[in-house]
């Protein structure tokens, strides 16, 4: 996700006491891959479902979106978003008739974007060593052409460095908090879903070999 230095989000106490408790049972190695494996299953989860619909409900009403997705699909491919699907795997994934850039409209609407959807150096025609960004941000008052010839894309490019700059420029303007809250509503779901995964594991290996005999 777009972020830069101090911007990152902390994740809040309980977050943080989760992940001790978990590498604690679990081990360090464990945890990037419980997490990739146990995110999947979150979509079963009617708690961290209202949480993320309580998230895009409010971007709405907020900013109101460019996407036609609605709410259901917005949380569907916010959590696909979170699992590093790309956008053409999404548009595949999600019922709704879209392409890959309709999907890419959707993630600015959330403020979900990163790096890759802004220009780099290498995509500056002349080579002044000005920051791509910051050629991006003077062109963009002249409209899609100006920025069209500045990195000598398509229009369709060119609209989507616009309206991930637009995006990352709101987000800021709003202290990331969405970010933010999606980061932890996902991030604590899948540390509690390692968590119970690691207890049933431990469990499993502690009573494995005993005969069990009780009667009813």
């Amino acid at each position: 996700m777009y972020r830069e230095g101090p911007s990152v989000s902390v994740m809040d106490r309980k977050t943080e006491e989760l992940r001790d408790i978990f590498m604690d049972v679990a081990g360090d190695d464990t945890v990037t891959e419980s997490q990739e494996e146990s995110r999947g299953s979150l979509t079963d989860r009617p708690d961290v479902d209202a949480a993320l619909h309580d998230i895009v409900e409010t971007l709405r009403d907020r900013y109101g979106f460019g996407t036609d997705l609605d709410d259901n699909e917005l949380v569907e491919l916010v959590q696909l978003v979170y699992d590093d699907v790309d956008d053409d795997a999404i548009a595949s994934e999600l019922d709704a008739d879209v392409d890959a850039f309709e999907v890419f409209v959707a993630r600015t609407d959330c403020h979900l974007v990163d790096d890759t959807d802004l220009p780099t150096d290498a995509d500056v025609v002349d080579d002044d060593d000005r920051d791509p960004v910051a050629v991006l941000r003077e062109t963009r008052e002249d409209g899609l052409d100006a920025v069209a010839d500045a990195f000598e894309v398509d229009d369709r490019t060119a609209r989507k460095y616009v309206l991930a700059l637009d995006a990352v420029e709101r987000s800021r303007a709003a202290n990331d908090r969405y970010r933010d809250a999606f980061d932890d509503v996902l991030t604590d779901a899948a540390l509690s879903t390692n968590l119970d995964t690691a207890r049933e594991d431990g469990l499993d290996e502690a009573t494995e070999g005993m005969e069990v005999d009780v009667d009813f």
